[in-house]
């Protein structure tokens, strides 16, 4: 929300922010705050709840970007889902997030350098080919099957072969 709220003051536009994921009851008063500051901000947060698997398609698919912020990700699927659906990464370096990014996608732990790159994603279809291009090479360099056929075989020698020592 701070981005956004950022990216409203430098540019003049408001950002609208979708949360999709299942809704928790247990943190009502977390959605609440969410709610309370986007009003305070002036962005518009879409908290959807589950979503089925076409829901969920239909809302990557009219997204423009994908920017995540979180500092609790473990390997966060949803970057690569992103990449999978040519979405554009804009990301703080949190968690797993670099490792799962890799050299793809725009990251910084900056509000300023991220509402900017937000700008600059929307404005320019060239530098937003380039980043989806950049993220595609990064996940597929690590993420392919063959690549991790091959990965998992080596994990499973180095275990036998620790075993058998």
């Amino acid at each position: 929300l701070r981005v956004a709220a950022i990216y409203r003051e430098l540019f003049g536009r408001r950002l609208r922010i979708r949360l999709a994921g299942k809704r928790d009851p247990r943190l009502a008063v977390w959605e609440a705050i969410l709610h309370r500051d986007a009003a305070r901000f002036g962005v518009s947060l879409d908290i959807t709840g589950g979503l089925t698997a076409a829901e969920l398609k239909a809302a990557w698919l009219t997204s423009r970007i994908l920017l995540c912020c979180s500092e609790h990700e473990g390997f966060c699927v949803p970057l690569v889902e992103a990449v999978h659906l040519g979405l554009p990464i804009i990301a703080t370096p949190f968690a797993a997030v670099p490792e799962t990014l890799g050299s793809g996608g725009i990251v910084s732990d900056d509000d300023d350098e991220l509402a900017t790159a937000i700008h600059r994603l929307l404005e320019s279809g060239a530098l937003r080919d380039e980043v989806v291009a950049a993220q595609r090479i990064a996940i597929s360099d690590r993420f392919s099957a063959d690549m991790l056929a091959r990965r998992f075989l080596e994990i499973v020698d180095e275990a036998v072969a620790e075993a058998a020592r």
